[in-house]
């Protein structure tokens, strides 16, 4: 069981994001340099699949949590009009650099018109977010998104939640995860998407958990 700090109903989200910021703004120009052959394969399984479902949509697509924009780099190649948002402001540099449509901005709430999305990507970025404002961030998603848009979300395979102490040398900070059974992120999902797809890849240090959904028309 990973070293974590466990967090009451009171969790500070303001630390939360000031130490996600700390973070990743220190790792930003090496984020992603360092692959994993084994989860690359899962990873382009993965966006074919949502390229593929987001085009029989629309074109326009969020990826939320977007890091360095390497994701949203193939999303481009692919045809799609990829948006970039991250809460580090040295991850949306590296977008920009490389020529992304890219905004500072948190999962809570999200700077932009109902419907303005055909597919919302989310790779590892609502474990940084407490449980107890998940399905706020998901009903947020779906609010942006069009009828029948895709929403991918991937992340890690557990229990429990709070911050994680062990790779604050290589990020120098320490980051708050929630780890989730697929079950658990299945009732959060379900009220506002159809789950059309779901994977898991058993890989060191956890198993990953991936969803790919769709809006509902109702919701």
């Amino acid at each position: 069981m990973p070293n974590m700090e466990n967090m009451d109903d009171n969790t500070n989200i303001e630390r939360i994001k000031e130490k996600l910021v700390e973070a990743y703004n220190k790792t930003a120009q090496e984020y992603g340099i360092a692959r994993n052959e084994k989860f690359d394969a899962f990873l382009e399984q993965e966006l074919k699949h949502f390229i593929d479902s987001v085009k029989q949509i629309g074109t326009r697509v969020i990826d939320v949590g977007s890091g360095s924009g390497n994701e949203s780099m193939r999303f481009k190649e692919a045809g799609l009009d990829p948006v970039c948002v991250d809460i580090s402001p040295a991850m949306v540099e590296e977008c920009k650099k490389k020529g992304l449509d890219a905004h500072v901005m948190d999962f809570y709430r999200l700077n932009f018109p109902d419907e303005s999305f055909a597919g919302s990507w989310m790779s590892f970025s609502l474990l940084h977010v407490p449980k107890s404002e998940s399905e706020s961030v998901i009903k947020e998603i779906n609010r942006i998104l069009v009828k029948n848009g895709i929403y991918y979300v991937s992340l890690f395979e557990g229990e429990g939640e709070g911050f994680r102490k062990e790779d604050v040398k290589k990020f120098g900070a320490e980051r708050y995860f929630s780890y989730y059974k697929q079950d658990e992120l299945e009732r959060i999902l379900l009220p506002y998407f159809e789950i059309a797809k779901t994977e898991r890849l058993d890989i060191s240090p956890r198993p990953t958990i991936s969803f790919e959904c769709v809006k509902k028309i109702s919701s």
